[in-house]
């Protein structure tokens, strides 16, 4: 383990916190086969990989959610909420998609393995939020918040070495272990 001194004392690192074993999802696995992934692996989210293994986004499930709205309004009609804070969340999303997921439109680019069903790249937030093993507990969580996000790659190199969240976090805030005096 990398234990980090600072001050005299020891501050833990993403390293002793981070999940080695990272749960991918392949580029153009269709939606349906990545959210039963996900439920099967009982993630909220995962790395999407392209063919050489490259990470190239990150999908969640908020991420399929709103996917699957697109997908309801494509055919007429569906049963999640309307307006509200719901609306002002898929707005911003849709805003900030390149090619939001609306009609049958791909939010990424790329083909389906399915004729017509979106892929894990058409629904991913492409943004990679990535953190080096070495960083401080602290480190990690000031990126989480100034991100605005409950998880970040550790990428070693550009190379995906593991995972971790802010779950990762709870029992260091719990023990009030690794924080700097």
């Amino acid at each position: 383990m990398a234990m980090r001194m600072k001050g005299g004392r020891p501050v833990r690192t993403v390293e002793e916190l981070m999940q080695r074993s990272v749960v991918t999802v392949p580029a153009d696995m269709p939606v349906r086969r990545v959210a039963r992934t996900l439920w099967e692996q009982h993630v909220s989210g995962a790395p999407v990989v392209d063919a050489a293994g490259k990470v190239v986004g990150v999908v969640s499930a908020t991420d399929l959610l709103w996917a699957s709205e697109a997908l309801l309004d494509a055919l007429g009609g569906g049963a999640l909420p309307r307006g509200g804070a719901a609306a002002a969340g898929r707005a911003a999303y849709y805003a900030a998609a390149e090619r939001p997921v609306r009609g049958g439109a791909r939010r990424g680019g790329g083909g389906s393995a399915v004729a017509g069903e979106p892929t894990a790249r058409d629904v991913m937030t492409p943004d990679v939020f990535g953190i080096a093993p070495g960083a401080t507990v602290p480190e990690l969580a000031a990126f989480l918040v100034r991100a605005g996000v409950h998880r970040a790659l550790v990428l070693d190199g550009g190379r995906l070495v593991g995972i971790v969240s802010v779950t990762d976090l709870l029992p260091v805030i719990a023990e009030g272990e690794g924080w700097p005096a």
